[in-house]
């Protein structure tokens, strides 16, 4: 059995004139997942412009370019800017399975901006659910290459199913 998404959500995101864009931007997708037992790990992919938080079920899994030991909320900024190369990293986790439960699974990410005037956001997450390890590095069709402006968002179960968050700046 794999995490069977059934949910596809299409968001848009707008700034809004200089100086008073958003610091925080919240994304949730709702998955299926029949017996969450047969998972021994999740892996995150997380591609993130400039901070991110990713929860689990109201569970925090992982801080990404946050700070690290206070709590956050929706005026607390990323630890450091992100440019160049860094825009299009991937960084990849294993997460125990212990946050899935059995029916509708919600993740959670907050995008957070390093600066109330940075002018971009990003974020392209991978969950995949791992059910023999250690196991290779799951295989994914990408994305096609998004516009300008478009941030993708996916939850991939067996390879071949996803949800897809799309927001377009």
């Amino acid at each position: 059995a794999a995490m069977r998404p059934e949910v596809y959500l299409d968001c848009i995101v707008t700034h809004f004139p200089e100086g008073s864009r958003f610091v925080t931007t919240y994304f949730r997708q709702r998955f299926e997942v029949a017996d969450p037992s047969v998972y021994q790990a999740l892996r995150l992919r997380l591609l993130r412009d400039d901070g991110a938080v990713v929860h689990l079920n109201a569970t925090e899994l992982l801080r990404s370019n946050m700070p690290a030991a206070v709590p956050i909320d929706s005026s607390t900024l990323a630890a450091a800017g992100v440019s160049g190369a860094d825009e299009s990293t991937f960084y990849s986790t294993d997460l125990p399975a212990t946050a899935l439960v059995a029916g509708t699974n919600v993740l959670a990410v907050e995008i957070h901006q390093s600066a109330p005037t940075s002018s971009d956001i990003s974020l392209d997450l991978e969950l995949l659910g791992l059910t023999d390890l250690p196991s290779p590095t799951p295989t994914r069709t990408p994305f096609p290459t998004p516009p300008s402006g478009v941030m993708r968002f996916a939850i991939v179960g067996d390879g071949e199913e996803r949800a897809r968050l799309e927001a377009r700046a």
